[in-house]
């Protein structure tokens, strides 16, 4: 995480795809900070330099700071059992600490977002707290290919529906709208090794 003299936070996380049928490893990096871009303009195009391809990429516009989106207390922190650093079959647990009453959802993403939160076994309702999962079940991490996961909760003070299971670019696109209509967002590193 990177903060800058002003204080706004940039966070940056480098996710690795499979995305030709030698199954090299391309990357992507997801970057989110507290504030809404407006009125945006993309460049994008792409180069090669050593006999490597880098996709570039240019916005601009007018960022307007996150606080003015939110209702006072309409935020949340979490923590994570064994501090993100997990192996394959251990047992996953987030606990979530709410300024105010919320509904949560939570995602894992590696090649795909796979919501994890609520499920079969927890149903949809307002937390201050929130631990998952319950007693009545356990998440057990799975090794990847790619050791490097997120975890992404997101909230807000009324019910919300979201998919199950969604693509990354399709994910990508579904949050960026929901942080403009004022959802609270936090991403996690994670590792399963």
């Amino acid at each position: 995480m990177i903060e800058n003299e002003i204080g706004q936070v940039i966070q940056v996380n480098d996710i690795k795809t499979c995305t030709n049928d030698n199954c090299n490893l391309n990357s992507f990096k997801w970057i989110a900070f507290p504030g809404i871009v407006q009125n945006s303009k993309f460049d994008t195009h792409i180069e090669e330099r050593d006999g490597r391809r880098f996709c570039i990429a240019k916005v601009q516009g007018r960022v307007v700071p996150i606080e003015r989106m939110y209702a006072p207390d309409h935020n949340f922190s979490a923590t994570l059992n064994q501090n993100g650093e997990y192996y394959n079959n251990d047992h996953m647990q987030i606990s979530i600490y709410g300024e105010s009453k919320q509904y949560y959802k939570i995602f894992v993403l590696n090649d795909r977002a796979v919501k994890v939160y609520p499920n079969d076994y927890e149903q949809d309702r307002a937390y201050k707290d929130l631990t998952v999962p319950s007693s009545d079940y356990i998440i057990r991490t799975v090794k990847e290919e790619n050791p490097n996961e997120l975890v992404m909760i997101v909230s807000h003070k009324r019910p919300f529906k979201m998919n199950t299971v969604y693509n990354i670019k399709d994910f990508a696109d579904t949050m960026m709208q929901m942080k403009q209509d004022g959802y609270r967002i936090r991403i996690y590193n994670i590792t399963i090794q």
